[in-house]
């Protein structure tokens, strides 16, 4: 079964030179034009050609610099509508590129099983329609780019995480690349952060320039606390490993505080609770609840209007300094920001009655949003400056890809859990269950994020997300016995390195 060292091998020593002296003229070519131009960007085309060299011999060290760049790349804006997150994007279209590569030269590029698997048969629908959407979008143009975008984080990490990650020592290669430079991040932030004596008007502002917002960047530690926690398992007791992730965890709950992230602090303290959801058998059970309760709200806010009796007071919605307020208004319905994710939610809802089936088009909400909001839900920020949607994912679905993308959707993730919950009452060691544990929370967190923020569709939130589910089909492989089996034979002397 073919690994990350699975291009170079199918070429002859002459491709492989003819193809590193085109790389290298490219490189020359670019730099040149660079210089004549005075265009800095284009020094950067070099480097990736480089690294496109490194991946054709083998891209399990670019899959690690992707994971080591989460945290740490910058948010970049090349039009007023379309923006990039570099270098992280970068390696993953770059990375996707190379996965096509490998399936069209192995046989046998993915392990077995993994491609049949209900999360990628349903992860495909899911892309399908997305497809289909682009083709009725109000934008066709921002469409096309926003599903050239999905490929290039599904593919990176649902399948080419599936190769790489099959062994458990990459596993945890993988928690280190991205626990580094996050934990470096939150010490930055709160080292920024303490120079203001830790003051809630500039939690926005000190995690810049890895993380737009305290919101983003809180969700990214979050949703990686369960997988730290149980990796801290995997050391002996006083190791400098242990105790270095102990470290990490302790700055990661004082970061969560500090960042005033509602949605973050609430999970963090529900993580026992959806543990014992998953430990109890109690995934089917809860989402009948969830979907009910969903359901039977809805309807009320529907009937006769009742949502109109939740618009706030304009002069009273503002915008709070001080956390205590912040949440008292909260409660009270008095603060901006929950406020306006209200106005944006209304507007949602009533374009979905005007295109039901495609909505509108991928990443066309903002476009087309202010003229179906409802006036008595204005607030101090409805002008939304910094051009965001409508922080809430299966609305934003709703509104961009019509009812049958948000119940595909909807459908998936109820997936994920109930399937998930087999996967970890069906593993076989201790090891195992602890780690499927983890996974199932982290993908829990990030639904209760989603329902308040477009997270799935960010470099710091979606990618986890995706490398999740690729976790849990390698997770279902192994306790199938379809998993490993190279390295068996490998240990019998039955197969070279290289191949597997």
């Amino acid at each position: 079964m073919p690994t990350a060292e699975a291009i170079a091998p199918v070429l002859s020593n002459s491709q492989k030179g003819l193809l590193t002296s085109l790389l290298c003229l490219l490189c020359l070519a670019f730099v040149g034009l660079a210089w004549y131009t005075g265009q800095l960007l284009l020094f950067g085309v070099p480097a990736v050609l480089l690294l496109a060299m490194v991946a054709l011999t083998d891209f399990t060290p670019i899959f690690w610099l992707l994971l080591l760049s989460l945290p740490v790349s910058l948010h970049i804006d090349l039009s007023p509508s379309l923006a990039i997150t570099a270098p992280s994007e970068l390696l993953m279209a770059g990375l996707m590129i190379v996965w096509v590569l490998l399936v069209l030269i192995k046989e046998r590029a993915m392990p077995k099983g993994f491609m049949n698997h209900v999360f990628c048969l349903w992860l495909g629908i899911h892309l399908t329609w997305t497809l289909v959407t682009v083709f009725f979008a109000a934008n066709k143009l921002v469409a096309l780019k926003f599903f050239l975008a999905k490929l290039w984080f599904i593919i990176p990490f649902v399948f080419l995480s599936g190769i790489v990650l099959k062994k458990w020592k990459n596993i945890r290669i993988a928690v280190w690349c991205l626990f580094v430079p996050l934990l470096l991040v939150a010490i930055q932030t709160l080292v920024r952060h303490a120079s203001y004596n830790f003051s809630f008007e500039m939690a926005n502002k000190t995690m810049t320039p890895f993380f737009p917002n305290h919101v983003d960047y809180a969700a990214m530690i979050v949703v990686f606390f369960p997988l730290l926690l149980v990796a801290r398992n995997w050391y002996k007791r006083g190791s400098v490993e242990k105790s270095f992730i102990d470290v990490g965890l302790l700055i990661f709950v004082v970061a969560i505080f500090f960042s005033y992230t509602r949605s973050a602090m609430g999970t963090l303290l529900l993580i026992p609770v959806f543990r014992l959801v998953f430990k109890l058998r109690l995934t089917r059970i809860a989402v009948a609840v969830s979907l009910l309760a969903i359901l039977l709200f809805s309807s009320y806010l529907i009937i006769d209007k009742n949502y109109l009796k939740y618009s706030p007071d304009f002069e009273r919605t503002i915008y709070h300094t001080d956390f205590d307020d912040h949440l008292s208004a909260t409660l009270k319905g008095e603060d901006v920001s929950f406020m306006e994710r209200i106005h944006r939610w209304v507007a949602a809802v009533r374009m979905s009655t005007v295109n039901p089936l495609t909505g509108f088009g991928p990443s066309n909400f903002y476009e087309n949003y202010k003229t179906y909001t409802v006036l008595d839900f204005e607030t101090y920020v409805s002008e939304n400056e910094e051009r965001s949607t409508t922080h809430n994912y299966f609305l934003l679905l709703l509104t961009e890809q019509g009812f049958i993308g948000m119940i595909i959707f909807g459908i998936f993730i109820i997936l994920i859990f109930v399937e998930g919950e087999r996967i970890y009452f069906a593993c076989r060691t201790k090891r195992d269950r602890d780690f499927m544990m983890a996974i199932l929370v982290s993908q829990l967190i990030i639904l209760f994020n989603i329902m308040m923020a477009d997270l799935i569709e960010t470099d710091c939130i979606g990618t986890l997300f995706f490398m999740n589910i690729s976790l849990m089909i390698l997770m279902d492989l192994r306790n199938r016995g379809m998993l490993d089996e190279g390295e068996d034979q490998l240990a019998k002397g039955q197969l070279n390195s290289a191949e597997i």
